[in-house]
């Protein structure tokens, strides 16, 4: 059971960083150089976009790193690395793989998981614990939720007057679950309190309390050990990851004196506050972003020694972050605040250790960089270029034509039976005997009738299967089909359709034509600007030999070649 909150987690990534020898060079272009360490940042694990033998594959993928270091010196030659978005992209690109590469440089390698202990984690599941649990915001909160369930209230209904809104189900009641469901020491109380205990408050992320009752326990079903070994491994080894993380995070934030600004997450809750209606300001407000002062994006968050986490970082990463706190829970805007924060530590730590210098990392950085700018170049150079003619969209409408014929009339035999199992037999029966619906019918006892539906009069009665009529081919069955509180068997006998005039398309129909058209016309600015910046780039040149050495699929450089 995973409570619905946010919890920022930072994933690890812990395969050991072994020494690289030096990486061969593929290709110059101008004063840039790519090579082996570029070509596996690029491609690794996406082979199967280059569908080739091994030779033109990597040569494809090559031609891709050329051309994206072309458009990449002209997106510098234009200044957009001088743009403060990009100082902003390079820092947001660092959090992941320097973090990750902290963690890796920290535990030197994934942690370790003994057979004996996927054994015994595999008998331990074998019973299951029915619970209940709270959720509750603030200390404050669980103080009186516990002094509640002293008093003798019953748990249910003080966790739904305690508990966050929509983190825990009604009354708490969050069913049977297994070992290896819960963060400890929950997980530990799950397996071994008795009936009817209840737990203190316990600390849990977002600044935010858990309190447990255990109900009852029972055995539980499972598939055998063979089939539950990989997935157990898996998860006793993401456990041991979570506790290692944390206590890097915690290692980091005494080492750096990291430390809340007074008032600081306070001030962001309180500025957010248009961002939380309707629940604040009535069900007819509308959220809208407020504005802040130089100054108030300025304002530190958290704070370290070399460092702070300022409002403008917070809120740029409120809008990007794939989980985001509530905003009406102050614990949980702090939770994410503070993790954010100890997110930048982490890759000044990672900096001061010299990772980024690595060349498997330092080419996957310089890749996600030079993206950036490629793709603010295309933005800037391409896409406002880009304009329609109508010959282009009527050309594009022609070839397309066939996707936009309009149904007219069908005519369909069908036969209505109120019981679903018969309506499958009259189906299967009539497929099987190749169209013979209205035999069938009749030897089942059923009413075959035939019909001419004019679709384009979108007749209520069969207004619902307009979609189906369009897609049929003459002699085709389809069904048994819901209709009108029982099921319909339909046999499309004939089709009347005519093709519409590019005036007659609707407006969604006319915006995908146009789309196509602009996509054509960006993809040639673009060919074309690639061709005439190869043409005045000197020196521009592709190593072969280098390139065949390079084995398929990719492997990162100084990984040892798969025994075969």
């Amino acid at each position: 059971m995973r409570l619905r909150v946010t919890v920022p987690l930072i994933a690890l990534a812990m395969a050991g960083i072994g020494c690289a020898p030096e990486p061969t060079v593929l290709a110059r272009v101008g004063d840039d150089l790519i090579t082996t360490d570029d070509l596996v940042a690029a491609g690794e694990g996406l082979e199967r976009n280059y569908p080739f033998p091994a030779d033109t594959a990597k040569r494809r993928l090559l031609d891709d790193l050329v051309r994206r270091a072309l458009l990449e010196r002209q997106a510098r030659a234009l200044g957009y690395d001088r743009e403060p978005g990009y100082a902003l992209a390079v820092a947001r690109t660092e959090l992941p793989y320097l973090t990750d590469a902290l963690f890796k440089d920290e535990v030197g390698g994934a942690p370790k998981v003994s057979d004996d202990e996927v054994r015994a984690f595999y008998r331990q599941r074998g019973t299951e614990t029915h619970a209940r649990l709270m959720y509750i915001a603030d200390a404050g909160g669980a103080r009186n939720a516990l002094e509640a369930l002293r008093a003798g209230e019953d748990f249910g209904a003080v966790a739904d007057r305690h508990s966050v809104p929509g983190s825990v189900p009604s009354g708490g009641d969050v069913g049977y679950l297994p070992p290896g469901t819960l963060m400890d020491p929950l997980d530990d109380y799950l397996r071994t309190k008795p009936a009817g205990w209840v737990s203190e408050a316990v600390p849990a992320p977002g600044h935010a309390f858990i309190v447990m009752q255990v109900l009852d326990r029972r055995p539980r079903e499972q598939p055998a050990f063979a089939a539950e070994s990989t997935q157990l491994r898996d998860m006793l080894s993401q456990r041991k990851q979570r506790v290692l993380a944390q206590r890097i995070l915690e290692n980091l934030r005494r080492q750096y004196h990291v430390r809340p600004s007074p008032g600081g997450t306070q001030f962001l809750f309180q500025k957010l506050t248009p961002l939380r209606a309707p629940s604040f300001l009535g069900p007819d407000a509308r959220p809208t972003m407020p504005s802040f002062t130089d100054e108030e994006y300025a304002r530190p968050l958290v704070e370290w020694d070399g460092g702070r986490y300022t409002v403008r970082e917070a809120l740029d990463d409120l809008q990007t972050a794939s989980q985001r706190p509530m905003l009406s829970m102050l614990p949980q805007i702090q939770e994410f605040v503070e993790s954010q924060a100890l997110q930048r530590v982490a890759v000044s730590e990672a900096r001061r250790r010299g990772l980024h210098l690595k060349p498997d990392l330092a080419a996957r950085l310089k890749g996600r960089r030079a993206e950036w700018l490629v793709n603010r170049l295309y933005e800037r150079q391409v896409v406002p270029r880009a304009r329609v003619e109508d010959w282009q969209l009527r050309q594009i409408f022609e070839r397309r034509q066939r996707e936009f014929v309009v149904t007219d009339e069908v005519r369909i035999r069908h036969v209505a039976a109120a019981d679903s199992a018969l309506a499958e037999s009259l189906a299967a029966g009539s497929r099987a005997a190749g169209g013979g619906l209205a035999q069938r019918a009749q030897a089942l006892g059923l009413r075959c009738e035939e019909t001419t539906v004019r679709v384009a009069q979108h007749p209520p009665r069969w207004s619902e299967l307009e979609d189906l009529f369009t897609t049929m081919s003459p002699g085709q069955i389809a069904g048994p089909l819901p209709h009108r509180g029982g099921w319909l068997v339909v046999e499309l006998l004939a089709r009347r359709e005519h093709l519409p005039t590019w005036e007659r398309l609707d407006g969604l129909q006319q915006r995908s034509v146009a789309e196509e058209a602009l996509s054509q016309q960006r993809e040639a600015i673009f060919a074309a600007l690639i061709d005439s910046l190869r043409a005045v780039t000197r020196p521009l040149a592709v190593h072969e030999e280098g390139l065949k050495r390079v084995p398929w699929p990719l492997r990162p450089a100084g990984a040892p070649a798969s025994a075969s």
